[in-house]
């Protein structure tokens, strides 16, 4: 029997429970690679998987950005273990993971690939360390031998940033068919208590760079009868701020405030679900001008084959052309914004074609199944089946 060649992925940032690592590890995993991930504690362990074995390097502290003390310890941790582990390929989810892989893969002599999120840049209002991380990340990042980026206008902004000359495989964050949230059997939550006849859902960072108060004020230009579900972690003095924000608006029978859920509760309550909220506002970051195919939250919406409110931009219309299954409004108009959700609920053939128009992109191209197999080609390539 041939021997299993073993990948390992390294997470140093905060985890919220994105799913891409566990998704790719996966995928891995089905080809016949045995796959680690080293990773940091967050505000939300990752999702379980019984063919990854996650091993915790340690947690942060008042979820933040790593503290410059433990960043060393994370890397002596990783070289260590590393070491032991020997993989054949390691793996860097986001800028904080590009200085250990280097070290690891320069000291085993193995292949190494960059997986990134976001496009991170240099603020002035951050940690110092976070910069420095950012610096090592473009003078090391042209060493890996392969490139991953969610979304295309992010990874050609990430090249002439970096000024590196190579193909960036570009990967959609969609939603893994695999995902155990998906089975129709999953029902740990309901919607019903809260009697809402139609349901708006937003789900992720709760915060003002995603139009949360404008979506609120939403309400105000639609029937009593809508509600909106606000699911996910957010700041306690936001929380008070968006609370105080509500009863001004006089909607707090109208709007549910959610704690951190995992994803498989997601999927639970996005079946009751009518409309996905996914607009931002642009002028707050560069990810936020270029979402698209980067935005988690906006494949898990076509993925349960739900129609999604997304910001009128060129790039989101593009996307629809293949997808066919958004309304489009101005994330800084609440007028806007209820005016989509109108084109939805008021008519129901066209919900319908919406529904299924995303389900049918989910099943052909929009699953994370279809947009990884590029990446398992290329690191059979390197390491071999």
């Amino acid at each position: 029997m041939g021997k299993t060649n073993k990948i390992l992925i390294i997470q140093y940032a905060e985890t919220k429970g994105y799913p891409t690592a566990i998704q790719a590890a996966e995928l891995m995993a089905i080809r016949g690679y045995e796959v680690r991930i080293f990773c940091i504690k967050g505000t939300r362990k990752f999702e379980s998987s019984e063919r990854i074995k996650l091993d915790y390097l340690g947690s942060e502290i008042n979820k933040s950005l790593i503290n410059f003390w433990k960043y060393p310890l994370f890397i002596f941790k990783t070289m260590m273990k590393g070491i032991l582990y020997n993989p054949d390929l390691i793996i860097g989810i986001d800028f904080r993971s590009t200085l250990p892989v280097f070290l690891l893969s320069s000291v085993l002599s193995k292949p190494s690939m960059y997986y990134c999120m976001d496009l991170e840049l240099k603020k002035k209002n951050t940690t110092f360390l976070r910069n420095i991380l950012i610096s090592i990340n473009r003078k090391l990042v042209s060493r890996f031998n392969i490139m991953v980026f969610p979304h295309k206008e992010r990874a050609d902004i990430f090249k002439k940033i970096a000024g590196i000359n190579k193909t960036i495989l570009i990967v959609y964050n969609a939603t893994s068919k695999l995902h155990p949230g998906l089975k129709a059997e999953d029902r740990e939550y309901s919607l019903s208590n809260f009697n809402f006849k139609h349901v708006l859902f937003r789900h992720g960072a709760i915060s003002d760079n995603q139009s949360i108060r404008e979506t609120i004020e939403s309400l105000r230009y639609l029937s009593d009868d809508i509600g909106l579900i606000l699911a996910g972690y957010m700041k306690d003095d936001y929380r008070e701020l968006l609370n105080r924000f509500i009863h001004e608006k006089n909607l707090q029978h109208r709007v549910v405030l959610i704690d951190t859920i995992s994803r498989k509760v997601i999927f639970s309550l996005l079946k009751e679900v009518d409309i996905g909220i996914a607009i931002c506002r642009p002028d707050i970051d560069i990810n936020n001008r270029l979402y698209s195919t980067g935005s988690v939250k906006l494949g898990e919406f076509i993925a349960a084959g739900i129609p999604a409110v997304v910001n009128d931009t060129n790039e989101m219309r593009k996307l629809n052309k293949k997808v066919g299954a958004f309304v489009f409004a101005n994330p800084y108009s609440p007028e806007s914004i209820a005016s989509a959700i109108k084109e939805v609920i008021n008519n129901p053939q066209k919900a319908k074609k919406l529904r299924q128009n995303a389900r049918k992109a989910f099943e052909t191209f929009y699953n994370f199944e279809y947009q990884f197999e590029p990446v398992l080609r290329e690191i059979e390539r390197w390491i071999g089946k």
